[in-house]
This record gives structure tokens, C-alpha cells and sequence, in this order.
């Protein structure tokens, strides 16, 4: 009976043992998860959307849809470049959805000439805007399928051509996995030549019959645009809108050193305040790495400080000259007033010659008006030259005045020109000559009448006597 228990027993433990071994075996199993399978297959859940990055600079390899970090040698991030981005829904009326196997088969091969063509197969669905920002990116949330972008407005930047429109799918293929994120790169070429223009010294004005005309003054400006690159030129304007005090005379244009010709059915129109529009005809002679030059003359009709801006449109996109080397022509107002020196009246008719610095070159000849005034505005400099030194020299007194000689004739005047003119006056007198001797009035003249005067009471008193002696 004891043999019976122990072995009972004995065997309990070895159940016991092996139970043990089997719970503790599968103990680790029930603790793992199970193992969902990698999917390459298009999530139709996943959201999607786009981002531009724009930089100017040349083209360079394409992207392959994901964030490049370093974006070192890209240039410089462009803000404000506006783009359309456009769905292609369908294609024969067949509806394009990247979640299937027929919407990637409708769309495979296809071009931007494909879709854009005039009759095309695809059909377009309404368009998306999307500007850059200061980062040159902007990012659009948008669904899954095939899209057309299009640059559509440069900004403010000086972009001699807009990328070529290209197409998108979203998700993205990459040879590593699909991208929902999609990113591109598009690249412009920037026009980083700057306008620029000079101002001539002044010439005067000259009549068909020679006449000098010598309180008029001409100055030409010099405007210099660089033609950029451009697949084709589209347009070409120069605008220089006048200071009110210059008044336009004519303008000369040229092209590497060809003249070309005036006219709406010739090379370009000149209209309003100044605008110099290119035709077809002139278009078609634009060569990039050359410059079109504008020889524009004016006519200065005031004084100061007087500046002459400039901006150019080129294809679609703008570029002023910078503000710190827009060039003025610079004059100073003068006033002459002759006098007489006794009463300070005033003298019409006294002539003047003014002189530059050197006292050799003749500016002209001046005569004081009804007023006793001569008014001239005189040229003092360009851009920062503001002073100039002139000379006046009176050549001929008004009638019954004293021509001054010598040292004498000649005064200076400094002139200084400021954004808000200040008139010189410069006041100058004239003696008048003395007139011829006139009969003298007291003196001997006194003592002659007295004389004679005694004569005669003498000769009365003789005959008086005279006649009482013969009585």
C-alpha cells in the first residue's frame, strides 16, 4: 500500500512538471502582437498635397518628389511668384482616379502638350492659386489625382521668363515608396542687370535760323537697358515719367549701335509721359546680352534739384533703376537788379553778359526789363554737384548812366541749387554822367549887373547936370 502512494505520487510530479513546462513554453507566445504586412499599395486614406519651392538661377536636375535639404546652390528663394495649379479630371469622359489601376493607365505617357492642346482628350477642372512666401514655398492640401502648374505672375521679381508649365501626380511615385507630400523645385532665370542712366551737360537752344536762344537749355538722358534671356520677347517698355520743370523734345533709340525708327507700324510709339513701347517689328530685334539705349532730350523749364526716374517692363516682369543713382540736373535761380545809385530807382535797358568760373565762357547776353530785373536760372551741376561759380559783367549802361570799367564791371555769383530753390538777387547801381556847363547864376554874373547898373545911374546923373548947366 506504501509502494502504491509513492508512486502515485511520483507520477502527480512528473504531470505537475510537464504542465509546468507547457504553461511556461507557451507564456512568451501569448505575449506577442501580431504582425501587420508592409503594403506598397496606394493608401486611398492618406491625405496629399503639394509645395513649390522657387529660386532663381538655372534650371538643374529634377527632383524625385521629396524635401532636398540643402538647398544651398538653388540662389535665392523668390516670394510672390504666383502659380495655377489645375486638375486634369478626365480623359474621353472617362474619370481619372489615382486610386485605381485605370486612372494611372489613363495617364500614362501624357504630356503638358497633351492636356493643353486645343480638342485635347483630358478634360480641366477648376484652378488652384498659389503665391509663394518669404521662403520662396507655399504648400497646398489637395486630392489625390493628376495636376497642371502653370506660373502665372512673377511678383516683384525681375523673371525674364516663367517656368514651363509641368504636370504633378499626387501621390507621387518614388522608387523607395509613394509620396503624399509632394515636392518641386521649379528654378527661373532672374535678370540681375540693373538699368542705368546719365544726364548730359547742358546745351542751348538753337532756332532753324541759327539764333541762340539763351534762356533755354537742352540735356540729354541717357538710359541704358540690358536685354535679358527670353526663349522669345513678348514686350518691351521703357517708362520715364518727367519732372514737371523738364518738357520733352525727342528721343533717339538704338540697339547695339543700329538707329531705329519711329512709328506704330515701324519699331516703337512714344506716348504719354514718357512711354516707349516696342512693336512687333522692334521686338523682333531684341538680342539678348545687347542693351537698348534711349537718348532722351529735354528741355529744362524750372529750377532745383531735378530728377529723372525710369522703370522697364521686359516679357512679364518689371525693373526700376535703383533710387541711389537716379542722376539730376541741377539749377540755380538769379535775379539782377540795376538801380540808380542816387534814388534807387529802378534802370530798364542796362545789358549784362554772364560768364562761366573762368571768365571766358560766354552763358549769353542779358537786358534788364521794364522792372529793372534780369531773371535767368543758371546750371549749376549734375547729381551731387549742387555750386557753381558765374560772373557778371555789365557791357552797357542804361541811357544817361556811367558804364562801369575795369574791376568794376565784373560781380560774382555764387549759386547754390536746393530741392526748394532760393532766388539770388544780386542789386547793382549806376551813376548817371554828368551834363554839359549851364550859365552861372551868382558870382561874377551878380557883379556884372551891379556894374552895369551903376553905369547907367552914372550916365542919368550926367546928362542931369548937363542940362542944369545950360539953363
Amino acid at each position: 500500500m506504501g509502494k502504491f502512494f509513492s508512486r502515485l505520487a511520483a507520477g502527480v510530479g512528473v504531470v505537475a512538471l510537464a504542465t509546468a513546462g507547457l504553461l511556461g513554453a507557451a507564456s512568451p507566445a501569448s505575449a506577442e502582437e501580431p504582425v501587420t504586412p508592409s503594403l506598397a499599395n496606394i493608401d486611398p486614406s492618406a491625405p496629399t498635397s503639394l509645395t513649390i519651392h522657387k529660386y532663381d538661377g538655372n534650371e538643374g536636375k529634377a527632383g524625385d518628389g521629396t524635401v532636398i535639404s540643402d538647398t544651398s546652390g538653388f540662389g535665392n528663394a523668390l516670394e510672390g511668384v504666383q502659380f495655377s495649379i489645375t486638375p486634369v479630371t478626365a480623359k474621353d469622359g472617362e474619370t481619372i482616379d489615382l486610386t485605381t489601376y485605370r486612372g494611372w493607365e489613363l495617364i500614362q505617357g501624357v504630356t503638358v502638350a497633351d492636356v493643353t492642346a486645343t480638342g485635347s482628350d483630358f478634360t480641366l477642372g477648376a484652378a488652384t492659386t498659389a503665391t509663394t512666401l518669404a521662403n520662396g514655398t507655399v504648400t497646398k492640401s489637395l486630392p489625390k489625382g493628376l495636376y497642371l502648374v502653370t506660373e502665372t505672375d512673377p511678383g516683384n521679381n525681375n523673371i525674364t521668363q516663367p517656368v514651363i508649365p509641368f504636370l504633378v501626380s499626387l501621390p507621387y511615385p518614388n522608387s523607395a515608396d509613394w509620396i503624399y507630400d509632394v515636392h518641386v523645385y521649379p528654378k527661373n532665370v532672374v535678370d540681375d542687370t540693373d538699368i542705368t542712366k546719365t544726364v548730359s551737360d547742358p546745351t542751348k537752344v538753337v532756332l532753324p535760323d541759327g539764333t541762340l536762344v539763351t534762356d533755354k537749355a537742352l540735356v540729354d538722358w541717357t538710359i541704358t537697358v540690358p536685354v535679358p534671356a527670353a526663349s522669345e520677347y513678348t514686350k518691351f517698355v521703357v517708362t520715364d515719367p518727367l519732372d514737371s520743370r523738364l518738357t520733352y523734345q525727342s528721343i533717339k533709340v538704338t540697339i547695339g549701335g543700329t538707329e531705329l525708327v519711329e512709328g506704330a507700324e515701324a519699331d516703337y510709339t512714344v506716348t504719354g509721359n514718357i512711354v516707349v513701347t516696342f512693336t512687333s517689328s522692334g521686338l523682333s530685334k531684341l538680342v539678348a546680352g545687347t542693351s537698348v539705349v534711349l537718348v532722351l532730350k529735354t528741355e529744362v523749364t524750372g529750377s532745383g534739384i531735378i530728377p529723372n526716374t525710369v522703370s522697364a517692363v521686359v516679357n512679364n516682369f518689371n525693373t526700376t533703376i535703383d533710387p541711389t543713382t537716379t542722376p539730376t540736373t541741377n539749377w540755380a535761380p538769379l535775379k539782377v537788379i540795376k538801380q540808380d545809385s542816387a534814388n534807387q530807382k529802378l534802370l530798364k535797358d542796362a545789358k549784362f553778359e554772364i560768364y562761366k568760373s573762368d571768365k571766358t565762357t560766354k552763358v549769353g547776353t542779358y537786358t534788364t526789363d521794364s522792372n529793372g530785373e534780369i531773371n535767368v536760372t543758371l546750371w549749376v551741376g549734375n547729381n551731387s554737384d549742387v555750386t557753381e561759380k558765374y560772373w557778371l559783367k555789365e557791357i552797357e549802361a542804361p541811357a544817361g548812366y556811367i558804364t562801369p570799367t575795369g574791376d568794376a564791371a565784373w560781380t560774382e555769383v555764387d549759386l547754390v541749387a536746393s530741392t526748394s530753390p532760393v532766388v539770388l538777387t544780386k542789386t547793382l547801381d549806376n551813376e548817371k554822367q554828368k551834363g554839359p556847363g549851364l550859365p552861372l547864376t551868382g558870382g561874377q554874373g551878380t557883379m556884372l549887373f551891379l556894374i552895369a547898373g551903376v553905369a547907367i545911374i552914372g550916365a542919368a546923373g550926367g546928362t542931369l547936370i548937363f542940362r542944369k548947366a545950360r539953363a
